[in-house]
């Protein structure tokens, strides 16, 4: 089970200089089920496997709407600040501890697909980023996250055209913390041949090393009888790359 995540007290860096800069309004029944979809859809990747270089989840629950997360998110989105605000101002009843991933783009997609994006630069079995940021991919799969909450807001005098906020009860995205289980034929892998074969190996399937990385010539080279390099291969190409 993931650990639970204490929210970091995180102090607004860059606010909104224009006075009247942003279009204060409610987010629609059409935006919120976007988002919500959005969210979803993310979470039955992982736990399909369809993220590349990302394992399988052994299991993970579809987010639900909470009206609470969603007034705290647009309270933030109204202001038009450039950033997440303090951690204690975003509790609500039900959730003390809330995680946030803000997003200053010209769609609500244009603003989550940033987010999902870091995927790609985040190495799971060593919990680390490859380089910038993770903690907002990390954030939307968290495991242990039931609740989402989001506010939109127009600001044409900014450099982004939307201001978009959503807020997760409880908070996620912990470093160094896994953000779900995994399925079992990662851990059996895992534990088979090793965390430091596995990663130096296998462990990092992103595009430009797929085909160098997930072939059985890559196998081959190892020390190991015919069967057990099979083995070996069958489930890195599986369960790791099976789009290859």
């Amino acid at each position: 089970m993931t650990a639970k995540c204490q929210s970091s007290l995180t102090a607004l860096t860059l606010v909104c200089v224009f006075s009247c800069c942003c279009v204060h309004a409610a987010i629609d029944n059409a935006t919120r089920e976007k988002l919500l979809t959005l969210h979803n859809n993310a979470r039955t990747s992982v736990l399909h496997g369809w993220l590349e270089g990302q394992p399988m989840a052994r299991s993970i629950k579809p987010l639900k709407w909470n009206v609470e997360l969603e007034e705290k998110a647009q309270m933030l989105a109204d202001t038009c600040y450039f950033g997440p605000d303090n951690a204690i101002e975003r509790k609500v009843p039900n959730f003390t501890n809330v995680g946030q991933n803000w997003a200053g783009a010209n769609t609500v997609e244009i603003g989550f697909q940033l987010w999902l994006d870091e995927y790609k630069n985040y190495d799971f079995f060593n919990r680390l980023c490859f380089t910038g940021r993770c903690s907002h991919y990390t954030q939307i799969v968290w495991e242990n996250t039931t609740d989402i909450g989001c506010g939109v807001t127009s600001c044409p005098h900014s450099p982004f055209n939307l201001s978009i906020v959503c807020n997760y009860g409880p908070a996620g995205g912990c470093p160094g913390h896994f953000p779900y289980d995994v399925k079992g034929q990662y851990r059996q892998l895992n534990i088979r041949y090793g965390r430091q074969w596995y990663n130096r190996k296998y462990g990092r399937c992103r595009r430009a090393y797929v085909k160098q990385r997930c072939n059985l010539e890559n196998a081959k080279r190892l020390n190991q009888t015919p069967e057990i390099q099979n083995r070996k291969y069958k489930l890195i190409k599986q369960y790791l790359c099976p789009n290859t």
